[in-house]
């Protein structure tokens, strides 16, 4: 009857750590899929308006238009390097969660038997697969978290906005310069 228990216990724990790592995984390759939609939605549009862009910077009043075009279309276009690097320290995140997990299998498990019951039952009463999961299901879900970060990270390395805090800045000591003139 112990053993069935803790079968019961073992299973019950196992499902549910399974359910947790697939809807954190579902959530992960939906972050992943769309920033690469967003991405290939906007190089699309921006190499339909280039021709566009080109003509209004002959237009005085507009030529800056060229140059606004070209650093989004470069910002678009670093998605791709940006989101591949968080996948790869998210990999490498998930797959600690991994070797983790083998480690403590190694600890219960000799040659897929048991090797110690009563460590065994400590370790599903006390939830132990749902922790065992845990690391996994979080690194997902930080890796997808990092992933939708792309367009921030890509905007801070080539700013495509409007409004900089280059810009800003320059302003700013501009003022403070003026003030220091009068």
């Amino acid at each position: 009857i112990k053993e069935w228990f803790i079968r019961m216990d073992f299973k019950a724990q196992r499902l549910i750590a399974e359910i947790l790592e697939a809807v954190s995984l579902a959530i992960l390759r939906t972050c992943v899929y769309l920033i690469f939609f967003i991405q290939k939605i906007w190089s699309y549009v921006l190499i339909i308006l280039g021709p566009i862009a080109v003509g209004l910077s002959l237009v005085p009043g507009f030529e800056n238009s060229f140059s606004s075009w070209v650093s989004k279309f470069i910002n678009i276009n670093l998605y791709t390097f940006v989101s591949y690097t968080i996948i790869n320290i998210g990999q490498q995140l998930i797959a600690s969660g991994y070797t983790m997990e083998i480690e403590r299998y190694d600890t219960l498990l000799t040659d897929g038997t048991v090797v110690n019951m009563d460590a065994l039952l400590l370790y599903v009463s006390g939830s132990g697969m749902i922790y065992q999961q845990l690391f996994t299901v979080v690194a997902y879900i930080v890796t997808g978290i990092g992933v939708l970060m792309t367009p921030t990270i890509a905007d801070s390395i080539v700013t495509a906005g409007g409004g900089t805090s280059m810009s800003k800045m320059k302003s700013a000591a501009g003022k403070v310069a003026s003030g220091a003139k009068t």
